[in-house]
């Protein structure tokens, strides 16, 4: 059986002839690929009243969730072919069946039933509405029960202009409509969980979680940002955005500026952003950064005022900005660890002041940022500039995978939930208009090509024609979204919105909230009070027994968590292998540059894993993961039979047994200095504890007398850290040579001297 996979369907071919087609439309289906398709159905139709084996095509798809237009599928196409499909298997005498797939095993009857109100009369493919938009739910939950509410569109507040000149600009008021309808859904759900409100798990009521709650947006605009902000503020737990740009979190700009004073304290934008940022404080423009700025000589930057000012407040400031120059040589990781983690001037940490000024929720981005700063590219040196670099140029978006439920409320996009699931969803941006294709003057037509017109009034016929058309497909598009939107929603549904553009009536004509307040009009519901003013209730509100669990509560940490530890200054922790400089004579002779590396990796490699498989099997499998790595042939066989050959030596069996284990992390005070390593086999024995390191692309010396005193160096230091962690336990330490095979145990003279050396300085 051949496969070949052309996302979102694969087709499987039988050596011979067609024999089955797999068609899903799960992920949309696009044209281009039906295109594909075509010619195998030709082959697949051809002869078929000749053979005695029937044939079969599997294909399956719901056009009433085809909602990636703009990656060009098309829920017209997949009806078409089915009906072309049914034509042509009639023809040559073939059983067609179309089954109707309208149980639903996810949702709630209340739930289903608003969606089937809502969805009436909807055009959801294009055109006027026909046999395929008519949608009538089966509960596969008929005995379990939910609500749906749809609340009024927010209202914009009215708010006093700000006296101009001296108005601040960036000051955050929380007064967009925005910022209010999200912390009134902020507090909802809060409320539910706090007056135990009830979702139902495996047939049985529970308390609503916060990792219960799903808030779908259509775009990542202000209602995203003010959700996310809004659950953090509420004191609940929030996964963060699925997506986010870097360079464009407000958090992250002020790390940045931390790194560009740090390399160039001559840059006064840079320095001025960093006073005013979170670490400094400096907000007030008159009374704090124009004293400083105003008034230079010509050449006198503001880090020669800042520098030479004797006033108090600018102490703090002077001895952060002179620690940020003195930090310029470090890499990005240690740097943005200092400014978050370390107290500054006595004061709060670096998380605190950020967290303080700019909120909890600008925790994600920082962390993304610490995370890129961790796993710098291979290929170019980790400095500050070059990471500055790096994320000054990155406009890509970070994705983050948000499917599976973590205890926290999860905020995304209805196109990002395709395929999701959760006890509570809400729709918090339901009064937008219909979206539209980006706004570039193409129309596309799939009959007559593109057209281009910037204006409708300059269209003519044709052009006309192809704006409805497109106007149709996208007004299909609005409300196959607003399905996919609904029907996530497992118990509890809430459908909301804010005042939308110039709406007289405060929101679009065709706006989801008012599709779904229509729908649930017509079931009947009742009205209720919300924070905007009087909705509608489908459905009765369920609340958990005394005897269900309670929710997870988030644990406040004391206050001695997030001080300080005592004990003075870090020490930085030194890593055994890179303690003394390596003699460049040491090196193989086999290759320049980073081969001569390779075969040591390759090799330690093989060593780590080959002890844990059988070793019948160990060739086949060494041969396998150097392939995986991308070692050719001849190479692959060289390294698997050196290392091959150490493991099949009955002389280092115990060096390989149960009581041996790998790459074995080691962290500890080796004399007065901190080290830290990993070392490559440890062996734990009743009396004994047995430290190696492997050494591949050096000669192999004879006499222990001639190891080269780095590689000593390196056993003594983890010789004296296990000493700690085995008191009762004798501590040696060997060097195993895989040329020869040779295992050299170093006495303990020549380890004692070497770090007596070591330790004297």
């Amino acid at each position: 059986m051949q496969r070949s996979d052309a996302a979102p369907w694969v087709l499987y071919k039988l050596d011979g002839g067609l024999d089955h087609i797999l068609i899903d439309e799960g992920q949309d289906t696009s044209p281009t690929q039906w295109n594909l398709i075509a010619p195998l159905q030709d082959e697949f139709f051809a002869g078929a009243g000749a053979r005695e084996k029937p044939r079969t095509i599997f294909a399956v798809g719901d056009p009433k969730q085809s909602i990636y237009a703009f990656q060009g599928a098309d829920p017209r196409r997949f009806l078409n072919e089915a009906q072309n499909l049914s034509a042509r298997a009639h023809s040559a005498e073939m059983l067609f069946t179309a089954p109707e797939l309208r149980t639903s095993f996810r949702t709630v009857p209340e739930v289903l039933e608003a969606v089937d109100a809502t969805m009436a009369g909807k055009p959801l493919v294009a055109g006027a509405p026909g046999a395929h938009d008519e949608i009538k739910h089966l509960a596969a939950r008929a005995k379990e029960s939910g609500v749906v509410e749809v609340w009024p569109w927010a209202s914009r507040p009215i708010v006093a202009d700000a006296k101009p000149w001296d108005a601040p600009q960036d000051v955050e008021t929380g007064a967009s409509v925005h910022a209010i309808l999200a912390k009134a859904i902020a507090q909802r759900i809060k409320t539910m969980i706090e007056t135990r409100e009830a979702v139902w798990d495996k047939g049985a009521l529970r308390p609503v979680r916060a990792g219960d709650v799903l808030a779908l947006v259509r775009t990542r605009g202000a209602m995203f940002r003010e959700m996310i902000k809004a659950f953090k503020r509420a004191g609940l737990p929030v996964a963060g955005a699925d997506r986010m740009v870097l360079r464009d979190e407000l958090a992250v700009e002020d790390c940045l500026a931390l790194m560009q004073v740090a390399l160039d304290p001559a840059d006064d934008l840079a320095l001025a952003c960093v006073l005013k940022g979170p670490w400094c404080n400096l907000v007030d423009d008159d009374v704090d950064l124009f004293p400083l700025a105003y008034g230079r000589d010509k050449g006198e930057r503001l880090i020669d005022r800042l520098m030479a000012s004797t006033d108090e407040k600018y102490t703090h400031a002077r001895a952060f900005v002179a620690e940020l120059i003195a930090r310029k040589g470090a890499d990005a990781f240690a740097f943005l660890s200092w400014a978050l983690e370390t107290s500054h001037g006595d004061g709060p940490s670096g998380w605190a002041r950020v967290f303080s000024r700019l909120g909890p929720e600008t925790r994600d981005p920082l962390e993304e940022l610490l995370q890129r700063a961790l796993k710098p590219a291979g290929h170019v040196a980790p400095t500050l500039q070059r990471f500055l670099y790096d994320i000054e140029l990155d406009a890509g978006q970070v994705k983050r995978e948000l499917e599976a439920e973590t205890g926290a409320v999860r905020v995304m996009t209805v196109h990002g939930a395709k395929g999701l699931e959760a006890p509570v969803v809400i729709l918090p941006d339901a009064t937008g208009d219909v979206a539209d294709a980006p706004d570039n003057g193409l129309i596309f037509d799939d009959e007559d090509g593109p057209f281009v017109s910037f204006r409708a009034k300059d269209d003519d016929r044709s052009v006309a024609g192809a704006r409805a058309a497109h106007e149709a497909r996208m007004l299909g598009e609005h409300w196959r979204l607003l399905y996919v939107a609904m029907t996530r929603a497992r118990d509890r549904l809430i459908v909301c919105g804010t005042q939308f553009g110039n709406a007289k009536v405060g929101e679009a004509p065709e706006s989801w909230r008012a599709a779904v307040q229509d729908g649930l009009a017509k079931l009947g519901a009742e009205a209720f009070e919300t924070p905007f003013g009087e909705g509608l209730r489908y459905g009765k509100q369920l609340f958990a027994d005394a005897q269900t669990p309670a929710p997870r509560v988030e644990t406040v940490l004391p206050a001695w968590a997030r001080a300080p530890a005592p004990g003075g200054k870090r020490v930085e922790i030194a890593a055994p292998s890179r303690v003394a400089r390596i003699n460049p004579a040491l090196f193989s002779p086999r290759g320049d540059g980073q081969k001569r590396f390779r075969r040591g990796q390759m090799i330690h490699g093989l060593l780590q894993r080959l002890p844990e498989i059988e070793e019948a099997r160990r060739e086949a499998a060494a041969l396998a993961w150097l392939a995986r790595q991308g070692v050719d042939e001849a190479e692959a066989a060289e390294f698997a039979r050196e290392a091959l050959r150490v493991t099949a030596d009955k002389r280092f069996a115990p060096v390989f047994g149960p009581n041996s284990r790998a790459e074995a992390p080691i962290v500890g005070d080796a004399g007065a200095k901190p080290v830290r390593g990993i070392v490559d086999r440890i062996v734990v024995e009743d009396a004994r504890v047995l430290v190696l390191d492997f050494k591949t692309d050096r000669p192999a010396p004879t006499d222990p007398a001639a190891a080269p005193d780095a590689y000593v160096l390196q056993l003594a230091l983890y010789r004296e850290v296990l000493r700690k962690i085995f008191p009762a336990k004798a501590v040696s330490c060997a060097l195993l040579w895989t040329e020869a095979p040779h295992l050299m145990e170093l006495p303990e003279s020549r380890l004692d001297a070497v770090f007596a050396t070591f330790a004297s300085g």
